[in-house]
């Protein structure tokens, strides 16, 4: 039997993030960078957080932006995704349009995010990624005004 699982409201999420970007000048990298320690940290640490069974799935979350820096070393990941988001951020900064993509590359991430079971850590549970992007949208407002130009 297969499963189709699909991210819900991730969309919602970026339109809100990348509103508050328009038409700011400011130090885009260490906004990215400094967000994605705040969304990774919440992930790690504050309810829900990253179901931790092997430790493989909170390994694989990774950050990459404009200059190619990336974080994430789970062992069963998905590579060429991280490979196409590089490039993808790599493209953006010679178009300046500067560009930061997080996420987790373990390749069970989404069903794991998105399908609601019980998880044996305490305080883990499913859709801990977008809520603690959802949580954070003062915090990303803050670092904007913190590095403007």
């Amino acid at each position: 039997m297969s499963v189709t699982v699909r991210l819900m409201g991730i969309d919602r999420v970026m339109k809100k993030l990348n509103n508050h970007l328009a038409d700011i000048q400011t130090n885009t990298d260490k906004v990215f960078f400094e967000f994605y320690a705040k969304v990774r940290q919440d992930c790690m640490t504050t309810t829900p957080t990253v179901p931790k069974d092997t430790g493989n799935l909170r390994n694989s979350m990774f950050f990459t932006y404009s200059k190619g820096i990336r974080d994430g070393r789970g062992e069963e990941q998905d590579t060429s995704l991280i490979s196409r988001c590089e490039n993808e951020c790599k493209i953006a900064y010679q178009l300046k349009k500067p560009m930061a993509i997080m996420g987790f590359a373990a390749n069970y991430a989404v069903e794991v995010h998105e399908v609601n079971k019980n998880y044996r850590e305490p305080g883990s549970g499913w859709k801990y990624f977008i809520t603690h992007l959802e949580d954070n949208e003062d915090y990303f407002v803050e670092l904007i005004k913190k590095h403007m130009k």
